[in-house]
């Protein structure tokens, strides 16, 4: 977490979260949920500095006094008083052992408030989610829970009742464009356009793309310039590898694209179909490359 950025966006967000602070009605645990890719770490890194830090200078609502001795130890992760609960490297979860030792490091006094950063919520297994129950209703004085969600649907629903829940939407184009020129100053500005486009609102995706190569970015093109019935399927979908999954997400993004401006309920049904075969790709672990063959071979027909 060093270093950490300044936050672009989310103004009304930020302005709820510090009225909440200052107000001392600051719930003990919130629940950021949102598109993923709009920035809800960043936002949850910057509440926690905020309670933890205190209010600093600056037009932010949720600007944070960087010279409070706290600001350096959260930087580095080397405080009693700071806390982020994420799926460990390898993992596909995050595990009731992980929950257990959040919980015993919280047991033990500490001066001030804590903060704890759940990201991404719905990685919880259902242990992981259940040992964090009875924590989420009784936290303790002054410990404050922040919790990322992507899925709520993938929650369970006892976690969510013990949340106070804040809406996070994608951002607009003049911050996702500055977001993205200041993650990727070298891009040239005809990729930067096809980002911003591709991003909608989403520029942690966007920039996640471009980290994987021009192929995906190329593929992305290719859609947009209708020339999807002119592509094999087949050579498609064993070309990408890792990035299979990500290209089979930007395809179902241009269907969905493709339905809303053509107001198509045949397309509107198929983004519907494509949806279901990546969440069963993803929890069947079936091949994702006959999965997006599939999904290519229908929509070069119904396109």
């Amino acid at each position: 977490m060093a270093n950490l950025p300044p936050l672009i966006g989310h103004e009304n967000v930020q302005a709820t979260l510090s009225q909440l602070i200052s107000s001392g009605k600051m719930p003990h645990a919130i629940l950021l949920q949102g598109p993923q890719g709009i920035g809800k770490r960043l936002l949850a890194e910057h509440l926690a500095c905020r309670m933890l830090c205190g209010a600093g200078e600056g037009d932010q609502p949720l600007a944070f006094d960087i010279s409070h001795v706290l600001y350096p130890q959260i930087e580095a992760r080397s405080t009693p008083n700071f806390h982020i609960l994420e799926k460990e490297e390898k993992k596909t979860v995050i595990t009731v052992e992980q929950v257990r030792t959040l919980l015993e490091k919280l047991s033990l006094a500490s001066d001030g408030g804590r903060a704890v950063i759940v990201d991404a919520a719905e990685n919880m297994g259902n242990a992981a989610a259940n040992a964090l129950l009875k924590t989420l209703e009784e936290p303790g004085d002054g410990v404050h829970f922040i919790l990322i969600c992507h899925a709520p649907s993938k929650l369970l629903p006892t976690i969510i009742s013990r949340c106070r829940q804040v809406r996070c939407t994608p951002l607009s184009e003049s911050h996702t464009r500055r977001i993205l020129q200041e993650n990727l100053p070298e891009t040239p500005p005809a990729q930067q356009e096809t980002l911003l486009k591709l991003a909608n609102g989403c520029p942690g995706r966007a920039i996640s793309l471009a980290q994987q190569g021009n192929g995906l970015i190329d593929f992305w093109e290719d859609l947009q310039k209708g020339q999807l019935a002119t592509l094999a399927p087949e050579d498609i979908a064993n070309q990408f590898g890792k990035q299979t999954n990500t290209a089979l997400t930007l395809l179902i993004q241009h269907i969905a694209n493709q339905a809303k401006q053509n107001s198509s309920p045949k397309l509107a049904t198929l983004h519907q179909k494509l949806c279901q075969k990546q969440a069963d790709m993803l929890e069947f672990n079936l091949s994702n490359s006959m999965v997006l063959e599939q999904a290519l071979t229908e929509a070069s027909r119904a396109l």
